[in-house]
């Protein structure tokens, strides 16, 4: 099931999607949604937030993604990833200038570098937080004045393992 967000006066609906594997979802009043996993070096958000919506470790998610000969992951191999590990997910990247235009929970590439390279985070709507591979002290509260610009989103379907799953449950 994935939970649709609507206005603060509308009710929420839920939708179902079959999936392998749960995703790590904890979040039960303080607790958080995902388990955060940090990234082990400068290329690795992109397996961090697979493993993190996965409820994976770090390294199988890892093991899992073809990525570029420099360890970098572009859409296509983390739209691959994301079914390789069963996650249903809303298709084509979307285009967006503003966090506020993002719906429900998203895999999310932010803040282009003169590079051309970007960054890997999840953000979840609903309860606000971005977690962020690079952020030590965990997901942060969503806050216009402390997050990188977004770039493009892919929306990625929860289902209904995920609301009130066992405390402890993923691997990171």
């Amino acid at each position: 099931m994935r939970l649709l967000a609507g206005r603060a006066n509308e009710r929420c609906t839920l939708e179902t999607y079959p999936l392998r594997h749960r995703l790590t979802i904890v979040k039960l009043g303080d607790q958080l949604r995902f388990k955060h996993i940090l990234q082990n070096d400068t290329v690795s958000c992109g397996p961090a937030c697979i493993a993190m919506l996965a409820g994976v470790s770090l390294e199988t998610a890892a093991a899992e993604i073809d990525r570029h000969s420099n360890g970098k992951t572009d859409w296509a191999q983390m739209r691959v990833a994301l079914r390789t590990f069963g996650l249903e997910h809303s298709g084509r990247p979307k285009r967006v200038a503003d966090w506020a235009k993002i719906p429900a929970v998203a895999l999310v590439a932010c803040s282009r570098v003169a590079s051309g390279d970007w960054h890997w985070v999840i953000f979840d709507r609903f309860d606000g937080l971005i977690y962020d591979p690079l952020a030590k002290n965990g997901p942060r509260r969503f806050d216009v004045g402390n997050v990188r610009h977004p770039i493009s989103y892919l929306t990625v379907h929860r289902t209904k393992e995920e609301i009130g799953v066992a405390r402890g449950a993923g691997r990171g």
